[in-house]
């Protein structure tokens, strides 16, 4: 008897231990994570899911690591990973909708449906809002379609307003860089001075607001839009 409950207590010790160890490595990994050692982050999230490839948001939170140091194809396979999982996460559905959107991808249908169920889960969340208001702006670069174009202007406002209340102006900035852009591919096709105006605005508008993150491409749109 004695023999058969050292045994239990030594595997109690063991499981204890080894949830202990992985608690650890998640708080470490989240500090990473969100002081921006992204690399430190990556390792440890390795470690996390090597000792248990089941933990949900672990993919989630490596998915941001891998998408932060440009490593596109791993973060893509880090969202579908957790989504095999039947993950349903607001973090999951924004990062995975940023995936999408990345230069090398272009998947605007995937980001557009990643971004809504981003919204549905958090309804006035800026990023979301801002998510598809590009992903319809990238989705509608073929066919530029007014009616399209005006969702997208709709949900970038919304998300201005959302982030002027609440002084994120970075956030601000962001939505107003990309109607400055949807106004520059509007224009080149129509040639409306009002087009053009509003990009302007749009453009300054994001300068103001973060010119050290968005004024470079705010700049290079503007001389778009003044050299067509």
């Amino acid at each position: 008897m004695k023999k058969y409950l050292l045994v239990f207590l030594m595997l109690f010790e063991f499981q204890v231990g080894y949830s202990q160890t992985i608690v650890d490595l998640n708080e470490q990994a989240e500090s990473k994570l969100k002081a921006g050692d992204y690399d430190k982050a990556l390792e440890l999230y390795n470690k996390i899911l090597a000792e248990n490839p089941a933990i949900k948001d672990a993919y989630v939170n490596r998915a941001k690591a891998n998408f932060a140091l440009e490593k596109i194809k791993e973060a893509y396979e880090d969202c579908q990973i957790a989504i095999k999982l039947n993950t349903n996460t607001y973090d999951l559905y924004i990062v995975y909708a940023r995936i999408n959107l990345h230069e090398s991808i272009k998947q605007y249908d995937e980001a557009m449906g990643a971004a809504f169920k981003a919204e549905e889960i958090t309804p006035n969340s800026i990023d979301a809002k801002i998510l598809i208001g590009v992903s319809i702006i990238g989705y509608n670069s073929k066919d530029k379609d007014y009616k399209k174009y005006k969702l997208a202007t709709e949900y970038l406002n919304e998300a201005i307003k959302l982030s002027e209340a609440q002084k994120l102006f970075s956030s601000a900035a962001e939505a107003n860089l990309y109607l400055g852009f949807m106004s520059l591919q509007m224009f080149a096709v129509s040639r409306q001075e009002g087009l053009r105006s509003a990009g302007l605005k749009f453009c300054q508008n994001a300068i103001k607001y973060d010119s050290e993150k968005f004024g470079l491409k705010a700049k290079k749109i503007i001389d778009e839009l003044n050299r067509l």
